[in-house]
């Protein structure tokens, strides 16, 4: 629901006709005594429109060993990589980055079907 505002009210009393509007307009009323909860509510309402930061985390590292094209049904062609995890762990399903050069070549999730190497 989209709201056009909202109505925060510090230790005064809300007038009914004040809450009768704001209920046809769909606009919320916010109303405590204390101020703590007040300052607490307003920051909850302001951090909900900011965006959402994703924080980005390297929990390993691997060198691309060989490119293999699979042959699916269809006619369709699907390129894996052969990896070696040279630093940390790479994950199943995690998010995975190829990088070459500094550039992001591919984005995607790491496949079911990597195999820990022994």
């Amino acid at each position: 629901m989209i709201f056009l505002g909202t109505i925060i009210a510090f230790s005064v009393p809300v007038p009914r006709s004040a809450t009768v509007d704001a209920g046809m307009h769909n606009i919320p009323i916010f109303s405590s005594k204390i101020i703590y909860q007040v300052v607490e509510d307003v920051r909850q309402r302001v951090a909900s429109l900011l965006p959402t930061e994703y924080e980005k985390r390297v929990s390993g590292e691997a060198s691309v060993l060989q490119i293999f094209d699979i042959k699916l049904s269809g006619g369709r062609t699907k390129t894996i990589a052969g990896c070696r995890v040279t630093k940390g762990i790479v994950e199943r399903n995690k998010k995975v980055q190829v990088v070459r050069r500094g550039d992001v070549i591919h984005e995607g999730k790491g496949t079911a079907h990597m195999a820990e190497s022994t």
